[in-house]
């Protein structure tokens, strides 16, 4: 699975728990397993992101990396 595709993924099931958490917060429902999920979730995107943009300067800094 390439970075792209993870992160398409990651977003996915990122909008499925969104959808989760408001029926809960609805029907006033706990919803604290599927927040820290969720903020799981968003770091790891955050992470993958932080390190693709590293990637980029680097090429754009040194033409001969990677």
């Amino acid at each position: 699975m390439s970075k792209k595709e993870y992160i398409k993924a990651l977003n996915e099931e990122i909008q499925k728990l969104n959808g989760l958490i408001d029926y809960k917060i609805i029907h006033d429902d706990d919803y604290r397993r599927e927040a820290r999920r969720h903020k799981k979730l968003l770091a790891q995107i955050r992470r993958e992101e932080a390190g693709r943009m590293v990637n980029r300067l680097m090429r754009t800094l040194v033409p001969s990396w990677k």
